[in-house]
């Protein structure tokens, strides 16, 4: 198997090459079909003997064939293993990525969250101020009706108006600025 990373499309494919594409798979029946084939052709057509039905000898024939495959068969399976390890690793590699990128993502998100809750605190304090100036002018155009209070109480709360435009204005500026 090989792992190929689309750059393109920053995803991760599997490729299967097939059992039968790596060398010790094929050294090792390679040498399995080569130590039969030889067998047969040194005792069959060399020496003119036909197969035995002695079972002794059919005994030691397999103890020839275990020793001499067992190696390779040991060699291929250190080979799988390896690539295993290999693959796994390139797998790690890859996931460590994803989740680096996931946290940067998330970071970003956190951020662009936390901007928007202060510009909807900031509005939220900009309405709140102008509905109290609009209470505030009320009530300055109903004392100013009745004449039942001062002018100085009037001066007091135009100045309680200006100051509450004048911070308005500010937190626009902030917004704004953001």
């Amino acid at each position: 198997m090989r792992i190929k990373r689309d750059k393109m499309s920053d995803q991760m494919n599997i490729e299967n090459t097939g059992f039968f594409s790596y060398v010790p798979t094929r050294l090792a029946l390679g040498g399995f079909v080569s130590l039969v084939a030889g067998y047969f052709v040194y005792f069959a057509w060399w020496l003119g003997l036909p197969p035995t039905k002695d079972s002794g000898v059919w005994g030691s024939f397999g103890d020839f064939l275990g020793g001499v495959l067992n190696p390779l068969i040991a060699i291929a399976v250190l080979y799988y293993v390896v690539r295993t390890f290999e693959f796994q690793k390139e797998e790690l590699k890859l996931t460590r990525q994803e989740l680096k990128d996931t946290r940067l993502e998330h970071e970003k998100q956190t951020r662009e969250l936390m901007k928007q809750s202060l510009e909807r605190e900031k509005v939220t304090k900009i309405q709140r101020n102008e509905v109290l100036i609009k209470w505030l002018e009320k009530e300055i155009g109903e004392k100013n009706q009745s004449k039942l209070e001062p002018r100085s109480d009037t001066t007091e709360i135009q100045g309680h108006i200006d100051y509450i435009n004048n911070r308005i204005n500010e937190l626009k500026a902030e917004i704004s600025s953001l």
